[in-house]
């Protein structure tokens, strides 16, 4: 990998965290509230905010980290949103270990779990969703039927 290249990597991941931080906050607004007011159980509550806060960082990370995609909105949705499924499974086994098991407070135990389920996410997101940089496999037939241009 060329200089360039490794710096143009670096700044794409400055960027991610640039975002990340904001939307991971909003994350944590809506697990406050969901489990201190409206006394939802942690885990779902837990789900339920990192999933709703995941649709902000989608359009986020589309346009300022990911710009040189070559998939479309749509279909990089429905793949962002798969992808932060599996990330919701790795963090509900994370969180119920560390607020079950280790009897650990439930904010301190999502910001624990953030890094885990952070970089997982966004690498998983670089290879095989917005597919920048050379990464992941070619688009195929059937999906350059879906793909429409980004706006």
């Amino acid at each position: 990998m060329r200089v360039l290249e490794v710096q143009e990597e670096i700044l794409r991941f400055v960027r991610n965290v640039a975002i990340s931080l904001p939307t991971f906050l909003v994350d944590l607004g809506l697990l406050y509230l969901l489990v201190q007011y409206a006394h939802v159980e942690y885990l779902v509550a837990t789900v339920g905010s990192f999933l709703a806060s995941h649709v902000l960082s989608y359009f986020l990370a589309r346009w300022f980290v990911f710009s040189g995609t070559r998939r479309g909105v749509k279909v990089g949705l429905v793949y962002f949103m798969v992808i932060a499924s599996l990330a919701a499974f790795v963090l509900t086994l994370l969180m119920w270990l560390f607020v079950t098991v280790f009897h650990l407070e439930v904010m301190f135990s999502r910001i624990a779990s953030a890094s885990i389920t952070g970089v997982g996410g966004y690498l998983l997101n670089l290879i095989f969703n917005f597919r920048v940089a050379g990464t992941g496999p070619p688009p195929g037939d059937d999906e350059k039927r879906l793909e429409e241009p980004m706006t």
